[in-house]
């Protein structure tokens, strides 16, 4: 698309000679760039295809976690009946794409499980008698509808390879010409994206993380565009990348108040304009209708323009205290106030589906790091999992960037050369950090739970971005250094990529699981976190494998973290004792450090293979059973003794 766009003189003047009936001369100007196109971009069309391989792959391998269950359900019950109050706490755009190929196989329905209220959570229902009347069928359902959401992430890594060039980049290329290909800044940054697991692990899942990851980006890099060459195509352009980033995940809603903010910056600050421009405000005022009206368009414009007053809410910010979380049906703070007669511009089921997400925080949930469990959230939960979840290449990166830019501060203020592109501002780069800072602020200070990682994913691509002018520097623009010097450099640079995604790879295909080498990586990670961190229930197909490579596991015990009963897999189970007993047993990490502490007991023995990095398998013997309940101060079981007498 970006060539076609940039470069269509070429293709256009291809289709002009054609026009004039000259076809072979057409033809070899066409067949000429196209082969300079792809010789020069051979690296990025490269990195592109092992992401793609990746999350290909991914897709077939992973079983169901547990929310792509209730988006398949819901995005399914959208196109039948063109409603979105199902699942609403997530907006209607990522599921619907994922459903569109599934809807055009014509799978059986089952919708008895609908019900209607302002708190209703439906979804999982819909998901689980979808897969039920659809066995066994319903596996490839959902590979498809994880294929179809994959392109969403490739716009994501042309969005970042594209601002990391222009942010970055060494090589300043015209509009004309294609020759150069992309700077070594936009080449790391679309390595570091397409490599890391937690980026992998979601676009290869139908889950909207990865998804509003590169809607967030490609959203924030058009208003950046805008902001440094004001005009009507690019306000246009920015107000529906918008409306389609607030469609994909409601983290998003972040942007409304932050954009006018950072344009009132940019132009308080700029150098060439007096105040604040009439034009420039008028192009803001259509992005942010463009970004309402594309919203309403993307919902069907369902009840827009309902006065406040007669919506019903369950949070405690917006019911008082007539909300859920006081054990009350539901309410309206606002309903005998003056605000309550103005009408939303905005589609009644956005508006609950942001009431619906601030109740969950405001009921809270009970939540695990470190070993430890909460019965809510800590403010610094995201930072220490980025710590374990994140490359430790990567971080080493960010290290090093915030090391060279206070070297180069220093520098400058020395009056020594360094490496600073001139047409680049401390401006540009605060447009870029400050979506991903206000974000992971905003996600961090609701600590009602702490739990998923992958709130704070759309940080990734900002960052990945940002680290793209690691090697900036290094290959010369003004820096008095010797040559030996940029080698350092460079070799410092390439080895922290290389060991990201090195890390990366040494997991695959179990990228969901991924955690660094500081907690000694998977294995151990459930010690430190857990659900879709580690646990989402993404390997019971590699549990159907290993099983009928070990036929003698059998009976099999199983206490699994699954939303799908294992039958639905063709896996055969029985629930396991709560107290130490001999037998074959397969325990999800997520249920050997359940609350309840039933199953903690396994932590005591050794696996005997693990599926995944997930699951657990464990052939416990009569002798190591007893050893565990001499231990535990329970009753041992005799060598001839009912087993049954002994749970």
């Amino acid at each position: 698309v970006d060539l076609f766009l940039e470069h269509g003189w070429y293709f256009r003047r291809c289709s002009f000679l054609h026009w004039k009936k000259n076809s072979a001369e057409a033809s070899s100007i066409m067949t000429a760039r196209l082969k300079l196109i792809f010789r020069n971009h051979l690296l990025e069309i490269s990195v592109l295809a092992v992401f793609v391989l990746q999350t290909s792959i991914l897709s077939i391998t992973m079983s169901v976690n547990h929310d792509e269950v209730g988006h398949l359900g819901a995005g399914l019950y959208g196109h039948d009946f063109h409603r979105c109050d199902v699942y609403r706490v997530n907006p209607p755009l990522v599921r619907s794409i994922a459903a569109l190929p599934v809807y055009s196989m014509n799978p059986e329905r089952d919708y008895s499980a609908y019900a209607e209220g302002p708190g209703t959570r439906v979804e999982w229902d819909l998901g689980r008698l979808l897969v039920a009347a659809n066995s066994p069928r319903w596996e490839w359902y959902f590979v498809f509808a994880r294929w179809a959401v994959i392109p969403v992430a490739l716009a994501g890594a042309w969005c970042v390879a594209r601002w990391s060039d222009e942010l970055y980049g060494e090589v300043k290329k015209s509009h004309e010409k294609l020759d150069h290909g992309i700077s070594r800044c936009a080449v790391l940054s679309l390595v570091l994206y397409c490599f890391c697991p937690n980026i992998v692990t979601w676009s290869a899942t139908i889950c909207p993380d990865a998804a509003a990851s590169a809607t967030g980006a490609i959203a924030a890099y058009a208003f950046w565009k805008w902001l440094r060459q004001p005009n009507w195509r690019r306000s246009f352009l920015a107000g529906i990348c918008l409306g389609i980033a607030e469609l994909s995940k409601l983290s998003w809603i972040i942007l409304i108040p932050l954009w006018p903010c950072l344009w009132a910056l940019w132009r308080l600050t700029s150098r060439h304009d007096d105040g604040l421009k009439t034009a420039s405000f008028t192009q803001l005022m259509l992005i942010l209708l463009l970004a309402g009206y594309t919203i309403n368009l993307g919902y069907g414009f369902e009840e827009t323009m309902t006065p406040i007053k007669d919506i019903t809410f369950v949070s405690r910010a917006l019911a008082g205290s007539d909300s859920m979380v006081d054990l009350k049906t539901g309410g309206n703070r606002f309903r005998e106030s003056r605000l309550g007669n103005i009408p939303i511009p905005l589609p009644v089921t956005f508006i609950r589906g942001i009431d619906l997400q601030k109740f969950d925080f405001e009921r809270g949930k009970h939540s695990y790091m470190n070993g430890q469990w909460s019965g809510k959230g800590w403010w610094y939960f995201y930072l220490y999992a980025a710590g374990i979840k994140v490359p430790i290449g990567t971080l080493l990166l960010v290290a090093f960037v915030l090391v060279s830019r206070l070297y180069c501060w220093g520098a400058s203020r020395s009056n020594s050369g360094v490496f600073q592109p001139e047409s680049i501002t401390w401006r540009d780069e605060f447009v870029l950090l400050a979506t991903p800072v206000v974000l992971f602020i905003v996600v961090s200070a609701q600590t009602g739970f702490t739990i998923y990682f992958r709130y704070v994913l759309p940080c990734l691509p900002f960052a990945y971005i940002w680290l793209g002018q690691a090697v900036a520097g290094t290959w010369g623009h003004g820096v008095d250094r010797s040559l030996a010097s940029k080698q350092r450099h460079l070799c410092v640079v390439c080895g922290c990529a290389v060991w990201s995604v090195c890390s990366s790879l040494a997991v695959f295909p179990h990228s969901m699981s991924y955690f660094n080498e500081l907690v000694d990586g998977p294995v151990q990670g459930h010690q430190h976190l857990l659900h879709s961190n580690i646990d989402w229930g993404q390997d019971y197909y590699y549990l159907r494998n290993w099983l009928r490579n070990h036929p003698e596991a059998t009976p099999l015990y199983s206490a699994p973290n699954s939303v799908i009963p294992l039958k639905e897999y063709g896996i055969e189970i029985k629930t396991p004792y709560e107290l130490p007993m001999p037998g074959w047993f397969a325990i999800s990490v997520q249920r050997i450090h359940d609350m309840s502490g039933r199953f903690l007991f396994f932590l005591k023995y050794r696996p005997v293979a693990r599926v995944g990095y997930s699951i657990n398998i464990y052939h416990v013997s009569l002798d190591e059973a007893n050893r565990v309940r001499r231990e535990s101060g329970w009753r041992e079981i005799p060598p001839d003794g009912d087993l049954q007498s002994f749970e």
